[in-house]
């Protein structure tokens, strides 16, 4: 996806400006068309880095602005307000930098669109609330969807971080095996002129050169982790990651409940907040984190707007489920379509953590099972010709 920046003249004849992602000018042309704008200008702008949720404090941001802005606190006082509240620096710059475009005459959504720290999906359900009238209502929807993400972010770093550390503690002892201990028996073992076993020949040689070569070696991984790095980065590499990951026995279904939960609730956020379904796809598209998926989606915005229905265009691919289609079809037929996405979205998140928690539970064993079984191959290694060296002075 492109950024592209623009200045245009809305129907009443009101200049606006902002910014909007696509996928090449000609789309961004025809998003804009169907917000009913004109522009002027338009030109494609580096991708800024987004902020990061690691905090937790983008969600708790929007679900305060909502809550004051119910209250009847002026726009503009309410950003002063949260500027002088939140600790996270990039967030209370960005704070700062859509106040002083608001004190100019900005709307919101286009503040937070120029200063270029806040996802697409924010600033489009902020437009689409201050056009309905129902900001403060949209903000806290938007929020209840940030917090659960994060939420769940937070819950897989900490099942792994156990696992991690069992796994990182393994590595320095069999570390300290290899360099430390295995060569100074080798000296031992040289001096009786003993026979030794393949396996202890083969961890000796490797310790020997660990300790010989470890900056040649470290430099090598370091290459390779960021060749690699820079290959996934890419539309390619992140294309082939993407699909990898669901074609995984177990894993794949996972994320496959996960992207589908998170395109059904990020529909059901916006049609409820006013925006046109053709208009929601780019936003969903670029929310969406699967590359895979995001390709379904272009596929199905151009059949959408070819006179299809949602469900039918998003039936034709080996990934979106049969489940959702036919959700999606009933709510249709019954004009609640953003109410059956939403109890879609909750359906497939239940599916998608149900999911993930039997996988971690299964997680730590596993290290454990791995881990233990290398110690413990090295541990024989050594202690196989210890014993024979024993017999021998016996």
């Amino acid at each position: 996806m492109k950024r592209f920046a623009y200045h245009a003249i809305d129907r009443s004849g009101k200049a606006v400006r902002g910014q909007l992602e696509a996928e090449n000018q000609e789309q961004a042309l025809r998003l804009l068309r169907n917000r009913g704008l004109y522009p002027s200008v338009l030109k494609e702008q580096k991708l800024p880095g987004r902020f990061r949720q690691a905090s937790g404090e983008l969600p708790t941001m929007i679900l305060l602005l909502g809550k004051l802005l119910a209250g009847g606190v002026p726009l503009d006082h309410a950003l002063e307000l949260l500027a002088a509240e939140i600790h996270a620096p990039r967030l209370k710059q960005a704070l700062s930098e859509v106040l002083e475009s608001v004190k100019a005459g900005s709307d919101l959504a286009g503040a937070m669109a120029e200063s270029r720290a806040f996802p697409t999906l924010v600033v489009e359900m902020v437009r689409a609330g201050e056009s309905a009238g129902q900001l403060a209502t949209v903000l806290e929807q938007l929020a209840a969807h940030l917090t659960s993400q994060e939420e769940s972010r937070q819950t897989i770093k900490s099942a792994l971080l156990y696992p991690a550390l069992l796994f990182f503690a393994a590595l320095v002892s069999t570390g300290f095996l290899l360099v430390f201990l295995l060569p100074r028996l080798a000296e031992l073992f040289a001096d009786f002129d003993q026979n030794l076993p393949q396996t202890t020949v083969f961890l000796m040689n490797l310790g020997s050169w660990l300790k010989n070569y470890w900056l040649l070696a470290l430099a090598v991984i370091s290459l390779v982790l960021l060749g690699l790095w820079n290959w996934l980065s890419k539309p390619k590499g992140g294309r082939w990651l993407s699909e990898v990951l669901l074609r995984l026995p177990a894993l794949g279904q996972i994320f496959i409940y996960t992207y589908t939960a998170r395109i059904a609730n990020t529909f059901a956020i916006l049609l409820k907040g006013g925006v046109p379904l053709a208009q929601a796809f780019p936003i969903v598209r670029s929310a969406v984190g699967s590359s895979v998926f995001a390709e379904i989606l272009s596929t199905a915005e151009e059949r959408v707007r070819e006179g299809e229905k949602l469900a039918e265009a998003l039936a034709d691919n080996q990934y979106f489920p049969n489940l959702a289609t036919a959700m999606i079809a009933s709510g249709e037929e019954t004009g609640s379509l953003a109410e059956m996405l939403a109890h879609l979205a909750a359906t497939y998140q239940y599916r998608a953590d149900l999911g993930r928690k039997t996988l971690l539970s299964l997680v730590e064993p596993a290290i454990i099972l791995v881990m233990g079984l290398l110690v413990g191959f090295v541990v024989v290694s050594v202690l196989v010709p210890i014993f024979d060296l024993n017999s021998y002075l016996n």
